[in-house]
C-alpha cells in the first residue's frame, strides 16, 4: 500500500513541477477573442493579407506599452511580441497603415478583440485534488481525546 502512495505522490509532483510551454496566438479579424493562461508568456502574431511596399502597425492592450513596427512584402507575418497577463479581461486593438504601390497609394486596416486570462484546466484539476485530499484527511482524522464512562 505504501508503494501505491509513493507512485501517486510522484505523479502529482511531476504535474506540479512541469513548466508550461510558451504558447503562440495568431490574431486575425475573424477570431479576435483570445483565452490565455495567467502569468504565462504568450507570443502574439498576425498575418496581414496583401502585397505591400512598406507599412507600419501598432498594438495596444491597455496593460503593456503601445507596441509597433514595420513590415513589407507579400502576406507579411507580424511578430507583435510576448506578453503575460494577470487573471482578467483585456481589450486589444491592432491597426496598420500600408503602401500598396510604390507611388504612395495606401490602405489602412486592423481589428480589435478581447484577451481573457483564465487558469488552465490542469490548474483547476490540481486545486480540486487538493481540496479532496484535505477533505479525506479531515474525514479520516480521529476526534480528539474524549471522555469515556465505563
Amino acid at each position: 500500500m505504501s508503494s501505491l502512495k509513493f507512485v501517486v505522490a510522484a505523479v502529482l509532483g511531476l504535474f506540479l513541477v512541469a513548466a508550461p510551454a510558451q504558447a503562440s496566438v495568431v490574431l486575425s479579424s475573424v477570431s479576435n477573442d483570445v483565452v490565455v493562461s495567467p502569468t504565462t508568456p504568450v507570443k502574439f502574431e498576425t498575418v496581414i493579407t496583401g502585397n505591400f511596399f512598406g507599412g507600419g502597425w501598432t498594438f495596444t492592450d491597455g496593460v503593456h506599452t503601445l507596441v509597433g513596427g514595420f513590415f513589407s512584402g507579400s502576406n507579411p507575418l507580424v511578430d507583435i511580441g510576448a506578453f503575460s497577463y494577470a487573471p482578467g479581461l483585456y481589450n486589444y486593438v491592432f491597426s496598420y497603415t500600408a503602401f500598396v504601390s510604390p507611388g504612395g497609394a495606401e490602405t489602412r486596416g486592423g481589428f480589435e478583440g478581447t484577451i481573457t486570462a483564465v487558469p488552465e484546466p490542469a490548474t483547476w484539476a490540481m486545486m480540486t485534488l487538493g481540496f479532496l485530499g484535505l477533505g479525506l484527511i479531515a474525514y479520516r482524522r480521529r476526534a480528539g481525546s474524549s471522555l469515556r464512562l465505563a
